[in-house]
Order: C-alpha cells, then structure tokens, then sequence
C-alpha cells in the first residue's frame, strides 16, 4: 500500500467517523440543542479541514524533500499527483460540508416543527388548565350547597325524629288512658248493671206494694158498701 492510498484511507475515515457524529448528534440532540449541534459540528468540520490541509501540507514537504533526491520525471509526476489529491480532497471536502448543510437544514426544519408541536401542546395544556380550574370551582359550589342541603336535612330529620319520639310517647299516654278509660268504663257498666237490678228490685216491690194497696182499697170499699147497707160501722180485721 502506497502513501497515498494510505492517506485516501484515512481521509475516508475520517469522514465517515464525522458522518457519524453527525448522525449520532442528530438523534440525541433533536429537541433541544439543534444550534448547539451545528455550531459544534462546524466547529469539529472546520478542525478536521485544519488536520487534513495540515497532513497535506506535511505530505507535501516529505514529497518535496524526495522529490529533490529524484528525478525531474518523478518530481512532475508527484507534483501532479499531488494536485490530483489535493483536488480530490477539496472535492470531498466540499461534500462534506454539502452534506452538513443539508444536515443541519434538516435539523433546523425539524427543530422548527418541535418548536411549533410543543407551542400547540403549551396552548392545549393552558385550555385545559382554565378548563380543570372552572370544574373545580363548579365542584366545590356543588359541594358547598350539598352540604348546605345535608346540614338543614339533617335537622329536619332531627325535628321529625324529635316529633315521632313525642306522638309516640303520647300514643302510650293515650293507650294508656284508654285502657283506664276502659276499666273505669267497665265499672261503671257493672255499676249500672248494680243500680239497674236495684232499680228492678225497687220497681217490682212497688208493684208489690201497689197490689198490697189496691187490695187493702178494694177491702175497704166493701167494708165501706157492706156498713152502709146495714148500719154498723163497718169492723176492720
């Protein structure tokens, strides 16, 4: 292998190591250092241009010192090659950085549309804050007048419960009552019957003595009428 297929090699090499760190930059860095990233792969395009002219360069004097112990074909002959590689570098180095353009375009369009995709996100997280605080705050007046709403329940229930504890301590009172109303009831009803009989009793011996009268009533009109007829006074027996 000859110097200068040795140094095309390594120029490659070093080009593809760069295409790299292009490509691995443009993953890890997308969203948030997209300038970042250019300004340093410029930087690190522009350090490799500086080591390849200055390999050139050294290259250069080596060929000069050996073209100056050969001969004048050999000297033509590497000069020309030299200008031949030398093209080829400034060729590919005008590659390289056509490909860095075109690669930080591509990093610049997509960190504009990161940037306009996180402005929507920003927009719809604040439409949907605004609308979050307006639910929590109709939550919380619901909240409020539930618990107005349970609070005077609760006392009604209370009262109510305060009421029914009272009808049912009058519907014992009026229970009891009534049973009292109902025992004296029956006694008064025995007593009647009592007073009842009596009167019966009473009743029958009135007739008893009403009969008694009216016999002794009729004896005596006849004792009336018998001394009448025959001028005695009439003998009662």
């Amino acid at each position: 292998m000859t110097k200068d297929s040795a140094f095309s090699s390594d120029l490659e090499e070093l080009y593809y190591f760069k295409k790299q760190e292009v490509a691995s930059g443009k993953q890890s860095s997308l969203l948030t250092d997209g300038l970042n990233d250019k300004k340093i792969v410029c930087a690190r395009i522009a350090l490799a241009e500086e080591e390849i002219f200055s390999g050139i360069q050294q290259e250069r004097r080596m060929e000069k010192d050996s073209l100056l112990r050969s001969h004048s074909d050999d000297v033509k002959a590497l000069a020309f090659q030299s200008q031949q590689r030398e093209q080829e570098l400034t060729e590919r180095i005008q590659q390289m950085e056509a490909q860095h353009d075109k690669t930080v375009n591509e990093l610049e369009i997509l960190l504009s549309s990161q940037n306009t995709l996180i402005n929507k996100l920003k927009t719809e997280c604040h439409n949907l804050n605004q609308k979050l605080q307006k639910i929590t705050e109709k939550n919380r007046s619901e909240i409020g007048q539930l618990c107005q709403d349970k609070e005077y329940l609760q006392e009604r229930i209370e009262k109510l419960q305060a009421r029914n504890d009272e009808m049912e301590n009058q519907c014992i009172q009026h229970g009891t009552m009534h049973e009292r109303m109902k025992q004296r009831l029956q006694q008064l009803d025995q007593h009647s019957q009592a007073s009842a009989k009596q009167v019966l009793e009473l009743l029958q011996r009135q007739n008893e003595l009403l009969k008694e009268r009216q016999t002794l009533l009729e004896k005596v009109q006849c004792l009336k009428s018998s001394g009448n007829v025959t001028g005695k006074p009439p003998v009662i027996s």
